[in-house]
């Protein structure tokens, strides 16, 4: 199921998800506060994509018997602490994390993930080390943003070189640019690792500045 919009006072997902309770893949993109149900949901989901932070209580009712089934956890922004209770129940679980940002709450929500498979981060920081990584991780995945090879790859590099069970590293084109990319290649054929660099990059958006008496010529027509 894939809600992507929606008002922010509707019950639409309450009621798909009371018609459809085998649900397992859920997709969100829209911001929800409507009042919940008084009964909290039975749907079992395998993954959960969320675009948007939702509340804490509509977290909770969603994920109400997600606890063991949940293994793919995808959100633009790391969950702050006050989704630490919730997040204990299903993290030991998860096999997948994919995460937007990497920031400080990143990596302590990876630290609570021991048993990871999977680990996606869109944009690597240019400062924040990437910290102790799961030592189950088969896949690690990185982006820079588009037209930047600034980000260091010296963190990528130290992670090859201590996770035993990695098999794939995926990042997109404009890492190849980067001065280190030749030594992260050389290590993961050394260590029989697949590099590949086939994902898009992060898209740039340019703000441009409007003198305000344009803008009111505009509006006068």
């Amino acid at each position: 199921l894939s809600l992507m919009m929606c008002g922010v006072q509707s019950p639409l997902l309450y009621q798909l998800l009371s018609v459809w309770p085998t649900i397992r893949f859920l997709r969100l993109g829209a911001e929800l506060a409507a009042p919940l149900p008084a009964q909290p949901t039975q749907v079992q989901l395998y993954e959960l994509i969320l675009h948007r932070t939702l509340p804490p209580r509509v977290m909770e009712w969603l994920l109400h018997s997600s606890a063991n089934s949940l293994r793919i956890f995808d959100c633009h922004a790391a969950p702050s602490t006050e989704y630490d209770p919730l997040v204990a129940q299903f993290s030991e679980n998860l096999l997948s994390l994919r995460l937007f940002r990497h920031t400080q709450r990143s990596m302590a929500l990876i630290r609570r993930c021991p048993n990871l498979r999977e680990l996606v981060i869109t944009q690597l920081s240019s400062f924040l080390p990437l910290g102790e990584l799961p030592m189950t991780l088969e896949h690690l995945s990185f982006r820079s943003l588009s037209t930047v090879t600034t980000i260091p790859l010296t963190p990528i590099i130290s992670a090859v070189d201590k996770l035993p069970r990695l098999r794939l590293l995926t990042c997109d084109a404009s890492t190849e640019q980067n001065p280190d990319f030749a030594v992260l290649r050389e290590k993961c054929e050394k260590k029989g690792i697949f590099i590949s660099s086939g994902l898009r990059p992060i898209p740039m958006v340019s703000v441009v500045s409007i003198a305000p008496d344009t803008v009111c010529n505009t509006h006068m027509g």
